[in-house]
C-alpha cells in the first residue's frame, strides 16, 4: 500500500537524503606508508587500493596484465599531452572487452608532484574525489592494472584502470 507523504514530510525527507549523499563514505585511513610492501610506484598504488578496498569489506582485485598496459599506455599520452583526461578510453574498454572478456570499465587518471611516497599521494588524492573513489571501492570490479610515469621535471603521471572480467 502505498501513503502519500505531505509537503512538509517530503521536504524533510530529500533535505535528509541530500545530506547522507553529501557525506563521503567513512572508510579508514590509508596504512602507514611503512606499512605497505617496497616495490615500484604501481605496486604500491595497488597495494594502497586493496588497503582501502578492504577496510570498506571490499575483495582485494587482482592485477592483471594487459591492464597494466593499457594503463602505462595511458599514463604515456597523459604526460606527452600535460594534462589529465580520459582521451582514448573507448579504445582501452574495446581492448579489454576483446582480450580479457572485462564487461564493465573505469579509469583513474592524476599527477602529483614528486614525494617520499608519491603512490599514497595518488591515493589519498583519489579517495577525496567521490568519482575516484567509487571508482577504487565499486564492488562490481575486479580486476585492474597501474601505469606511473614521470616527466622530466618529477611530476609523477598515473592512471589506474578497473574492469570485472572473468
Amino acid at each position: 500500500m502505498f501513503r502519500i507523504l505531505s509537503i512538509p514530510a517530503v521536504v524533510v525527507l530529500t533535505a535528509a537524503l541530500a545530506v547522507i549523499s553529501c557525506r563521503p563514505p567513512v572508510t579508514a585511513p590509508l596504512p602507514a606508508s611503512s606499512g605497505i610492501p617496497a616495490g615500484g610506484v604501481e605496486q604500491r598504488v595497488f597495494s594502497y587500493v586493496n588497503a582501502s578496498r578492504a577496510s570498506g569489506g571490499r575483495k582485494p582485485l587482482q592485477r592483471d596484465a594487459l591492464l597494466d598496459s593499457l594503463a602505462m599506455e595511458h599514463a604515456r599520452d597523459t604526460m606527452k599531452l600535460g594534462k589529465l583526461g580520459h582521451a582514448g578510453m573507448q579504445r582501452r574498454m574495446v581492448r579489454a572487452n576483446q582480450q580479457i572478456g572485462a564487461s564493465i570499465f573505469a579509469e583513474n587518471v592524476h599527477s602529483v608532484r614528486p614525494s617520499a611516497d608519491p603512490a599514497r599521494q595518488l591515493v589519498q588524492d583519489w579517495l577525496a574525489s567521490a568519482v575516484h573513489r567509487k571508482n577504487i571501492l565499486a564492488p562490481a570490479y575486479n580486476k585492474t592494472g597501474v601505469g606511473v610515469v614521470a616527466d622530466p621535471a618529477g611530476t609523477l603521471w598515473g592512471v589506474q584502470v578497473f574492469a570485472k572480467a572473468p
